[in-house]
């Protein structure tokens, strides 16, 4: 069974808490990814989806200056890099994900989302 540092998508494109929406979704639109994970340094505190800038930006009237900080979910739910496709799977299904940060030695190395699994 492979494990996740081999199907694993990296580097990881992260945004600070203070940035904005807008500049997140810009970001996204500009690396043709649905996710960024929120860090200060090397250390994940969050993650930012479409979805959220979606549903608690834009639905509920936020100005797009809003800092990430604000609507990001979190805690951030992460798995080992030494961890297989099975373990992610249940992650996921544990914690009703859809991405999961790939983790070494407390640094975020990678992200796993669920078209990677699939593959």
């Amino acid at each position: 069974m492979p494990l996740l540092k081999d199907i694993m998508s990296k580097p990881v494109v992260t945004v600070l808490p203070s940035d904005s929406v807008l500049r997140c979704a810009r970001l996204m639109k500009e690396k043709d990814i649905e996710s960024l994970v929120v860090a200060w340094g090397e250390q994940g505190v969050g993650i930012i989806t479409e979805k959220d800038i979606v549903r608690r930006v834009v639905a509920e009237g936020l100005p797009y200056d809003t800092h990430v900080l604000v609507v990001m979910s979190k805690p951030l739910i992460t798995i080992h890099v030494d961890s297989t496709h099975e373990e992610a799977v249940e992650k996921m299904k544990e914690h009703g994900i859809k991405r999961l940060p790939v983790e070494e030695k407390g640094r975020i190395i990678g992200i796993v989302v669920q078209s990677d699994l699939i593959k």
